[in-house]
């Protein structure tokens, strides 16, 4: 068995000078992102009987905190730098790696992503109005995604994966403002075979379908969508 434990962490600075030439007052003259990004991953290798192969388990937590500082000018004045919006962000992440036998693998992850960015436009009713038409924006979400891959002999590989997200943001404030936020759900399913032809030459095709539901559009761009394709594969 084996266990590792590792962690990072690092702070960036990126500044940005805008000249904006025709825009009208008041404009953005400058802005700051500070982003700090704290992340720890554990790996974990349990000891199997040797009829069940490996296995390799990856749990990962991020947290990324972003401030926005902005410089505006107006009436020919530049003014006092000010936080125009914060972004938080934690991401929980599990991956799994199993090769049962030599010539046969599968594959699971899930990730689950909480952010919100937060603006002090939120705290601004437009009279008549009594809610803010600019609320603070989470962009929230989840995704599974699976895949199994088997060597059928010395020259024909197989594979086939499963992909999964789901996003419940959409926030209905039509009265104040045009709704935004992202609500939708797809499912994505497919199938690969490769084929070695020659030394050189390698042949591939594949099967997609995919279904997509948004609630953002009012269900306006929904879809079903099947795909074929193929890929020929020539090294000189």
């Amino acid at each position: 068995m084996r266990l590792n434990l590792s962690g990072q962490y690092f702070h960036r600075i990126a500044s940005y000078d805008e000249d904006i030439i025709t825009a009208q007052s008041p404009r953005l003259v400058n802005q700051d992102w500070n982003i700090d990004d704290l992340n720890v991953r554990i790996t974990f290798r349990p000891k199997l009987p040797v009829c069940m192969g490996t296995l390799a388990l990856v749990t990962q937590y991020d947290f990324v905190h972003t401030s926005i500082d902005s410089q505006w000018f107006l009436d020919s004045a530049t003014l006092a730098e000010l936080q125009s919006g914060a972004i938080k962000q934690h991401v929980i992440s599990e991956s799994l790696n199993w090769n049962p036998l030599p010539r046969f693998f599968l594959q699971a992850s899930f990730s689950y992503v909480l952010n919100q960015t937060d603006t002090p436009a939120n705290n601004i009713d437009l009279v008549p109005q009594t809610s803010p038409t600019v609320v603070n924006f989470r962009n929230d979400y989840w995704t599974v995604t699976s895949g199994i891959g088997y060597i059928i002999n010395n020259k024909t590989d197989f594979y086939a994966d499963y992909y999964f997200y789901c996003a419940n943001d959409y926030y209905k404030n039509a009265v104040v403002a045009m709704p935004y936020g992202m609500g939708a759900t797809e499912n994505a399913v497919s199938a690969t075979i490769t084929r070695q032809l020659s030394k050189n030459t390698r042949l591939s095709l594949k099967y997609g379908f995919f279904d997509y539901r948004d609630t953002t559009s009012g269900g306006h761009n929904n879809y079903r969508a099947h795909s074929l394709f193929s890929s020929l594969q020539v090294r000189f």
